[in-house]
C-alpha cells in the first residue's frame, strides 16, 4: 500500500511539473464601416420664380416690352435712344472721312530711285554746259571789251551754249519737282493709310457699344409681370420690371 501510494505522489509531481498553457482571452473585433458625410447639393430655385430688374431710360418709348407680353432669353428689354443716336451719328461721320480718303488715289512710289537718277543727270548736264562755256572763254583770243564786238561766227557759239545751258538748268528745275512732289505724295499716302486704319478702329469700337451700350437683354425665358415707374429726373427715367421666369432651373 505505501508503494502504491508512493507511485501515486510520483505521478501527481510529474504532472504539476509540466510547463503550464497560456489561456488569452481574445475579445471579438468589430468592423466599423466607413461612412462619408453628406454634402448638401445646390439649391435650386423652385420654378417659377421673378427677377427683378432695374432700367434707366430716356424715354418711355425706350421701354421695348410691357406687362404680360413673354420674353425669350437674349430678347432687348430696353434701348435707351438718346445714347444709341449719338453713336449712329459719330459712326456715320465716320464713315464718311472713311470714304472720302478711300476715293483719293496717288500714283505709287516706292522708293523715288528713278526721280532721283534724273535729277543727278539733270545736275550733270547743268554741270557739262556750265563747263562748256567755261571753256569757250579759256579757249577765246578776244578780251572782254573786244567781245562786245565779236564776229557773228564767234556770238553763233556762244549763243548756242548759252541756249544748252538754261535748258540743263529748266530740265533740272523740272526734275527736283518731280522728286519733292513723289516724296510729298508718298508722305500723304502714308498719313492717309494711318487715317484710315484709325477710323476702321474708331468704326469697330463704335459698332461694339451700339450692340451692348444702352440695351438690357432678358437673361432668361419668361413673361413680364410688372413694371413700377419710380422716378424721373431733366434727363432720365427709372423703373422696376419684374420677370416671372419659368421653363428652366437656376442654380444658386
Amino acid at each position: 500500500m505505501e508503494a502504491r501510494a508512493g507511485v501515486t505522489i510520483a505521478l501527481l509531481l510529474v504532472g504539476c511539473a509540466q510547463t503550464p498553457v497560456k489561456v488569452e482571452n481574445i475579445e471579438p473585433r468589430t468592423e466599423v464601416a466607413k461612412t462619408t458625410t453628406p454634402r448638401p447639393s445646390p439649391q435650386q430655385r423652385q420654378m417659377p420664380w421673378r427677377l427683378k430688374l432695374q432700367l434707366t431710360l430716356d424715354h418711355p418709348n425706350d421701354l421695348k416690352v410691357k406687362v404680360n407680353e413673354v420674353v425669350t432669353k437674349g430678347q432687348i428689354v430696353s434701348e435707351r435712344s438718346l445714347i444709341r443716336t449719338s453713336l449712329v451719328q459719330e459712326r456715320e461721320s465716320l464713315r464718311q472721312q472713311l470714304q472720302h480718303l478711300q476715293t483719293q488715289t496717288f500714283t505709287v512710289v516706292p522708293d523715288f530711285a528713278v526721280e532721283q537718277v534724273e535729277v543727278k543727270l539733270a545736275r550733270l548736264r547743268v554741270e557739262q554746259a556750265r563747263d562748256a562755256i567755261s571753256n569757250f572763254y579759256a579757249d577765246s583770243p578776244w578780251t572782254d571789251y573786244a567781245r562786245r564786238v565779236l564776229p557773228l561766227s564767234e556770238k553763233t557759239e556762244l549763243g548756242k551754249l548759252e541756249g544748252k545751258y538754261q535748258e540743263a538748268k529748266g530740265k533740272l528745275t523740272l526734275a527736283i519737282a518731280k522728286l519733292t512732289k513723289a516724296k510729298q505724295q508718298n508722305r500723304v499716302r502714308h498719313n492717309q493709310s494711318t487715317q484710315k486704319a484709325k477710323l476702321i478702329a474708331e468704326i469697330h469700337t463704335i459698332e461694339n457699344k451700339l450692340n451692348t451700350k444702352g440695351i438690357v437683354r432678358s437673361p432668361y425665358n419668361g413673361q413680364i409681370k410688372s413694371i413700377k415707374w419710380l422716378r424721373q429726373t431733366d434727363q432720365e427715367l427709372y423703373l422696376d420690371l419684374v420677370i416671372t421666369v419659368s421653363g428652366q432651373s437656376v442654380s444658386l
